[in-house]
């Protein structure tokens, strides 16, 4: 494909999400009227269809929106560095990785944050900085190079370790530290402002 192919390709799926953006606000169990909304502000109080779009619906969009484009953006940077389409977090279990240090601080009832951040987020992190080391020093040869094909396989062998141990810590778990585990691994946008996106943008 030429550049030209991508740029189209890039462009269509640009305006697809232009549109989601501007539909889906409009997507609820309560009819909200867009005019009355960004006439009565932001900050309106007394303005419902206000209330609703800017104080409910728009920042889980938004949330939604980001947390996809980090997605993406985690899976393009693997595909570029290993230059093989497979390679993805869950490929080579970083995914899962992270869910074990997300599971870790749920279990030790780590409700506390250090730095602005909460300390499950920064176990996730740990957990998925831990899989990357792990599988490249398992995969790196005398000479310091990574071959793609075994490094996809120990990535994958790695993703199945970490995912039995997130199993049977949540089987240890109560049935408290079970339901929050739940939510964490499935994901949520239960959000109702925009303090969320603070450490996230940072």
């Amino acid at each position: 494909m030429g550049s030209n192919s991508y740029k189209i390709i890039f462009a269509i799926f640009f305006l697809i999400f232009a549109v989601t953006l501007c539909v889906t606000p409009l997507i609820g169990s309560t009819h909200i009227n867009l005019m009355k909304a960004f006439a009565g502000g932001v900050n309106a109080s007394n303005n419902l269809d206000a209330n609703i779009l800017f104080q409910v619906r728009l920042p889980r969009i938004l949330l939604g929106a980001l947390a996809g484009a980090a997605l993406s953006v985690a899976g393009s940077v693997f595909q570029a560095l290993l230059r093989n389409d497979l390679a993805a977090p869950f490929t080579l279990g970083v995914s899962s990785g992270a869910a074990l240090g997300a599971v870790v601080a749920i279990v030790l009832n780590l409700n506390i944050t250090l730095l602005g951040f909460p300390m499950v987020s920064l176990f996730a992190f740990l957990g998925a900085l831990g899989a990357v080391v792990l599988v490249f020093s398992l995969v790196r040869t005398r000479q310091g190079d990574f071959p793609t094909g075994i490094l996809l396989l120990a990535g994958v062998t790695a993703n199945f370790f970490f995912a039995a141990m997130v199993m049977f810590l949540h089987y240890m778990a109560d049935f408290s530290q079970s339901f929050r585990i739940i939510r964490w691994l499935m994901g949520g946008l239960d959000i109702t402002d925009y303090q969320p996106f603070s450490p996230l943008l940072q």
